[in-house]
């Protein structure tokens, strides 16, 4: 029942994990993104930001 118990456990951290590393990559992507656009000087229209998405 332990044994079970500490799976359970290691599965719920490491989806943690990957949520917060998922959300961390998000926010590194949009400041990337956003230092981009301030160096072009444009406005982020769709078709940028799905490029920005796409690398």
């Amino acid at each position: 029942m332990r044994d079970f118990w500490q799976r359970s456990m290691i599965r719920l951290y490491s989806s943690e994990a990957l949520e917060y590393s998922r959300f961390l990559f998000v926010v590194q992507h949009s400041m990337y993104s956003q230092q981009l656009i301030s160096k072009r000087r444009v406005r982020p229209t769709h078709q940028t930001l799905v490029q920005l998405i796409k690398k």
